[in-house]
């Protein structure tokens, strides 16, 4: 019997916290509305953020990941580390639907 794979019931808590952290250049839209946040796992005792920023340069990632770190801690979730992945790059496909009408 192959049971499935459970995620821990701190995850969505997660997600609705970095749902708060706008994004600096647009701020009527989150970090997650525009799928920065490719994924959030457990890390040992803590957690790991999987974070790819608009663009490899992007002056505003330092920032974004102390925001997540410092949202993530005053929530209770600690320790965070956020791992920045530049591969794949990010694409306005990765933006919700939400995010995508706001825009318009």
């Amino acid at each position: 019997m192959i049971l499935p794979h459970l995620e821990p019931a701190e995850i969505p808590q997660i997600w609705h916290c970095l749902q708060q952290i706008s994004d600096p250049e647009l701020p009527a839209l989150s970090i997650t509305d525009l799928g920065m946040v490719r994924k959030v796992e457990r890390d040992g005792d803590g957690w790991r953020i999987i974070f790819t920023p608009t663009y490899s340069g992007c002056p505003a990632t330092e920032f974004l990941q102390d925001a997540i770190i410092r949202q993530l801690a005053a929530a209770g979730f600690s320790p965070v580390t956020v791992a920045i992945r530049l591969d794949p790059a990010w694409t306005t496909d990765w933006m919700n639907a939400d995010a995508r009408a706001r825009l318009r």
